[in-house]
């Protein structure tokens, strides 16, 4: 491209053609610059125009920045100088037209192009808050050699003509190429002596309002937006919920123009914190997650607004603008198509950027051995250094360095980056539980930070978590005037004690999400992890439960079977006198308390009834410990499921609301519901045929109706991110038939949904962290809402309330939920599913850096900046441990990309450790025909043998999987267990393959006798098959310990063929 000299605005090419706009003065960056504060006035934004059809103004007053080839079209208000519009281009696809940015009619003052800062004179003591937000003054239109021109002016709240006295000056611009739009801003210091910039922002707007939206217009009209705080090489992905048109924001360059002309390259637009916009005046509420900003320093956020938050994720920096000069900024948009733009794929959007990816995940454990962090380097720089903070927190060194083929090689961006690059794999070790970062230096100056949090074993930690349960959430029997006993009560780690009053009335009555779940997976624990749980102890935990508060309370009906909303209502109603203190909306009424509407709290029900079914059978054990038959639980359980329907269904009884849209709930997608597959299994077992058949019916009218919606992964809300789950659950488990593609359909559509609110990044508390944002309002700490520091009690589903504060949490149980079902996918086609088994990694370890060092847990880590810590509560973190229970597993997997296998979950062995096993020494590159493993994953039942795509589970006798050998040649694993019982269970679910065989299981000692055949489905393209391999009382497996008789625990080895 050709470079001028002077003040004027050029459009290079003829009409067809043109593509880049900009104005280019004497003296400025190598970088395009699009205005020059300097020697063009400080006008602000300048478009040029010329006789291009596609560049001029409408009638409405609006001109569109693209080209030919353009991916993203962007409109400006000429009368203001204001993004009007961003859309994609070349679609052809309905609701492809919509808005990607907050537009001014829905209310939103904040626009692309605005900016935030911090100022402080030389003279000045405390930095001052300048901001564009709403502050645009048309009278401030200059003519100058372009069409249109504008001065972006900025205000104080404290004072308005504060920033003009400070001396700085602000200009914004565009620049598109044939796959990027370029935005720029140019911050200027006409005083004579320096200011520091200790605050820099620039707002993202996209449009992540869902009020007001539905259906298509939901799926086609939101955008969510998941930042990657990882320094120079940061970036940020705007994500459409359908899959469809992402946007990726990645770093321009940086520089720092002085007086004299000369100019200093300062490299790329760090991502350094990611700030709500609070001086936007769109309110944030259940609906709308409100705006976040780019920013590039945040030291004086730190001295003040931040003072008493956490530790920021990146070191915080400041900007010394010497007298006269110019520093600029700029980013660059980009279009991302795929829904794989979330994690790696970004760095193909230029050679010049790193990528990051974690094995197993950025939470590691302090027993991992195998860990490590791969580095895609960019293909112009090198690594210069690497440190850690805090220092000691982890150990690190460079494995080994290799090549690869391209990253990804997707264009999904417009131009992937076909260049292979060099990868390097850090091994990375675990010392200190916390928080830590490893900090990569290139020779350019630039970093990329990768986030980590160290946590003792994940086994130690969820055996903990969940036996805190049963113990310091327990509630005693005494009971109270509302009949509260003997259940899993919300907590508070901080106060170590119990909540007992909350003016929302589902959070402290026994049910809802948070008690209901926490039986649920007190009941799970000890069914599939007795080495975690002591089942004796829950059976008797549970029991007295039903005894006396479950059906012998007032909790479920004993004859329907139907669950009431809440044990704790307004006082004095029912003839309760309490010394009562919360008020609000959330308190309900006794009429309120005691509907039954509500189809989401019976799933919990259920599936603890199966859990002691499962204990009822003793499987894998000769214990009996609990007080009723499998058959009574189940008939229970049966009996739940029903109530769920009817009540939960399309002519619910609503009492003490008038809402008739809470009816007919019961047919949609349920947390926890997915569990039902275990009831059935035992239902067969237990030859109640007429039962099984009804809820197998059930199950498929529910799966049919999914088939039939175009998103079938709404729940009681029009947008959430917990239903998915339930739905490829079950459409995998009932098989897609090569014939019938609705049910390819609701999967392939249900995961692109997860992971538009589910990334895969380098750090921590992002990587796996389904989005939610209203769960802090709902179950968090007391008034939910901290405000600098400061407890506040504000209601968040009031439109009108400006003082609503919605927050983001980081690790909610939503995270193990998507989890679960990625991981569902992975497993029915691990060939080309790599992608997801990285990204359910994160969810699946990340939940567990909340438990502390008595077990208890929070409902997720506070991501404002403001804050930076744990809530307090426990909400409903119960999910996460019941998912964990039921999907936690060592995963061994080959990745294509680096020709290599991978250990997710687990430590690879060397030679010396196991004999005649041979170890994945390295990365890349390396093979081995036996592979040998060690669990590290937090049950430590399972493991999953990718090339048979089988998921074996030990249970019974509290067992546990100590080694685990592949042999890849003779298609057999053999898996050494531990266990405190000479016989347990072996489960298999293996799922189908075009050409699979049969998965047979048998003893070490009898290789010629088979103890059971799983035999995958037929004719279908995914499907699972359950088998039960051993049973209790015959010793099939039984040990092969000799050495110790008089040891408490046995030996066995159970090879798995294929």
């Amino acid at each position: 491209m050709a470079r001028t000299q002077h003040c004027h605005c050029h459009c290079h090419g003829d009409g067809a053609t043109r593509r880049r706009r900009y104005t280019r003065c004497s003296s400025t960056s190598s970088f395009h610059l699009i205005v020059s504060a300097v020697l063009c006035l400080s006008i602000s934004h300048v478009l040029c125009l010329s006789d291009a059809g596609n560049a001029s103004p409408d009638s409405d007053g609006v001109v569109d920045i693209k080209s030919g080839t353009s991916l993203l079209q962007i409109s400006v208000a000429t009368h203001t100088g204001r993004v009007r519009r961003l859309i994609p281009t070349h679609t052809h696809t309905q609701g492809d037209d919509a808005d990607i940015l907050l537009t001014p009619e829905s209310g939103a003052n904040v626009h692309l192009g605005d900016v935030n800062l911090k100022v402080k004179g030389a003279d000045g003591t405390a930095f001052q808050a300048c901001s564009s937000v709403g502050s645009v003054d048309v009278r401030a239109k200059q003519q100058l050699h372009q069409p249109y021109s504008y001065e972006l002016k900025l205000t104080s709240r404290a004072n308005a003509s504060l920033c003009h006295q400070l001396g700085v000056n602000v200009a914004y611009g565009f620049e598109d190429d044939t796959y990027n739009l370029f935005v720029q801003w140019e911050v200027h210091n006409t005083q004579q002596q320096s200011i520091s910039l200790g605050g820099v922002g620039f707002p993202l707007p996209f449009d992540n309002d869902a009020r007001h939206k539905q259906g298509s217009r939901l799926m086609t009209g939101l955008y969510l937006v998941e930042p990657y705080i990882g320094g120079a090489h940061g970036y940020a992905v705007a994500s459409r919920l359908d899959g469809r048109h992402n946007v990726a924001v990645i770093p321009g360059a940086t520089s720092l123009r002085f007086a004299n002309g000369t100019t200093r390259q300062l490299g790329r637009t760090r991502l350094e914190a990611w700030r709500p916009v609070d001086e936007s005046t769109r309110e944030r509420d259940w609906w709308h997650e409100g705006v976040h900003e780019w920013v590039v320093h945040s030291h004086a956020y730190r001295e003040d607004e931040w003072a008493n938050a956490g530790e920021p994720w990146l070191q915080p920096t400041h900007m010394q603008l010497p007298p006269g000069s110019t520093a600029t900024f700029s980013l660059q948009l980009h279009r991302a198509d795929a829904a794989r733009a979330h994690g790696v794929p970004v760095a193909a959007c230029t050679p010049s950027m790193a990528a990051l990816r974690a094995v197993p995940s950025l939470t590691i454990a302090r027993d991992m051995a195998t860990a490590r962090l791969l580095v895609y380097k960019p293909t112009t720089l090198a690594i210069r250094a690497f440190k850690v903070h805090p220092r000691g927190a982890l150990r690190v060194f460079v494995e080994r360095r290799g090549t690869r083929k391209p990253l990804e090689n997707e264009a999904w961006c417009g131009a992937a980056d076909n260049t292979p690059r060099e990868i390097v794999s850090i091994r990375v070790y675990g010392r200190m539980v916390g928080r830590a970062r490893v900090v990569l230096l290139f020779d350019d100056g630039s970093d990329a930070v990768a986030n980590y949090h160290v946590t003792p074993p994940f086994a130690l930690s969820y055996g903990k978590a969940v036996r805190a349960l049963g113990t310091h959430m327990w509630l005693g029997s005494d009971g109270d005037p509302f009949g509260r006993k003997n259940g899993v009560q919300l907590y508070d780690r901080l106060a170590r004690k119990v909540v007992m009053q909350s003016s929302r009335s589902f959070a402290v009555g026994l049910s809802d999400d948070g008690a209901l779940s926490g039986v649920a997976a007190l009941g799970i624990a000890a069914a599939y992890g007795k080495a975690h749980v002591s089942p004796r102890f829950v059976a008797m935990r549970l029991d007295s439960y039903i005894n006396r508060t479950l059906l012998g309370g007032r909790l479920q009906n004993a004859t329907t079977h139907a669950l009431v909303g809440s044990l704790f209502y307004q006082p004095g109603a029912n003839g309760v006198t309490y010394e009562y203190a919360p008020s609000g909306w959330r308190t309900w009424s006794y009429e309120r308390s005691t509907e039954i509407w509500r189809s989401y709290n019976y799933p919990w029900i259920i599936a603890m009834y199966t859990s002691l079914a499962l204990l009822a059978r003793d499987e894998g054990s000769s214990e009996h410990v609990t007080e009723q038959s499998a058959k009574w639980y189940l008939s229970h359980a049966v009996g739940t499921v029903r109530s769920m329907m009817k009540h939960g269904g399309p002519n619910c009884e609503l009492v003490g609301t008038s809402r008739a849209n809470l009816c007919n709930q019961a047919s949609k997608a349920h947390i926890g519901a997915s569990m039902w597959w275990e009831l059935m299994r035992l239902l067969e077992v237990e030859s109640m045929h007429s039962e099984l058949d009804e809820i197998r019916s059930i199950v498929l009218s529910r799966l049919s109706n999914w088939e039939q919606e175009k998103y079938a992964y709404t729940s009681e809300f029009s947008f959430d991110t917990v239903s998915p789950e339930e739905v490829i659950s079950w459409a995998l488990y009932h098989g897609v038939k090569a014939r019938d593609d609705k049910r390819d359909r609701l999967v392939k559509e249900a995961t692109s949904f997860i992971r538009s609110y589910t990334s895969e990044v380098a750090h921590w508390a992002y990587h796996g962290s389904s989005r939610g944002y209203w769960d802090f309002d709902m179950l968090g700490k007391e008034g939910a809402h901290y405000l600098n520091g400061d407890v506040a009690s504000a209601e968040c589903t009031n439109e009108a309330n400006p003082d609503c504060v919605i927050e983001r949490g980081l690790h909610h149980y939503r995270s193990a939920i998507n989890a679960h079902a990625l991981l569902e996918v992975y497993q029915a086609s691990p060939e080309d599913s790599m992608h997801l088994l990285r990204t359910a990694m994160g969810g699946l370890t990340g939940v567990l850096a909340s438990v502390d060092k008595d077990g208890l847990h929070s409902l997720a880590y506070h991501s404002a900046p403001r804050i930076m810590r744990y809530d307090d509560y426990s909400g409903d973190s119960a999910v996460s441990w019941f998912y964990m229970a039921r999907l936690s597993a060592s995963f061994v997997a080959f990745d294509t990309g680096l020709s290599s296998w991978l250990c997710f979950l687990c430590d690879f062995l060397h030679a010396s450790d196991v004999k005649h096993a041979k170890i994945l020494q390295s990365l890349p590159g390396s093979s081995a025909d036996v592979l040998s493993w060690t669990p590290r994953d937090a049950m430590q039942t399972r493991t999953f043998l990718s090339p048979m795509r089988a998921m074996v589970e030990i249970r019974g006798g509290s067992s546990r999987i100590v080694r685990v050998h592949a042999n890849l040649r003779k298609c057999e694993s053999t898996l050494e267990v531990i266990a405190s019982s000479s016989s347990f269970q072996v489960v298999v679910a293996a799922w189908s393959v075009t050409n699979g065989k049969d998965v047979v299981v048998r003893r070490s000692d009898a290789p010629d006798a088979p103890v059971c055949r799983c035999s995958r489905p037929v004719n279908v393209l995914a499907g699972k098959s359950y088998c039960a391999c051993a049973s209790h009382g015959a010793g099939a497996f039984q040990s092969t310990n000799t050495t110790k008789p008089t040891s408490s625990h046995v030996h066995a080895k159970i090879i798995v063929s294929w």
